[in-house]
Order: C-alpha cells, then structure tokens, then sequence
C-alpha cells in the first residue's frame, strides 16, 4: 500500500468525521473499491500525460 493509498482512505474517514451518517452505510466497503478505482483511474492518467 502507498501512501497515496492511504491518503485516500484518509479522505474517506475524515469525511465520516465531519458527516458520521457515512460511516453506516450499508455499501461502505463498495465505498472503499469505488474510490480505490477512481484513484487507479487518476494515476493512469497521470502517467500517461508524463509520457
């Protein structure tokens, strides 16, 4: 795991702080791939911009 990843999920639980009714949702985990995959999305296109 990197530390962009975990500045994702840090983005994800900080939102829960500052909105508690997040954090009990029943889809939290689909939360977590949905975001892990707009990440991945961002960085392929990072990389492919550096190109």
């Amino acid at each position: 795991m990197s530390i962009e990843s975990l500045s994702v999920i840090s983005d994800i639980t900080d939102n829960w702080i500052s909105n508690p009714k997040e954090l009990f949702r029943h889809y939290t985990v689909y939360y977590f791939i949905k975001k892990f995959e707009e990440y991945s999305k961002t960085l392929e296109r990072r990389e492919q911009v550096a190109k």
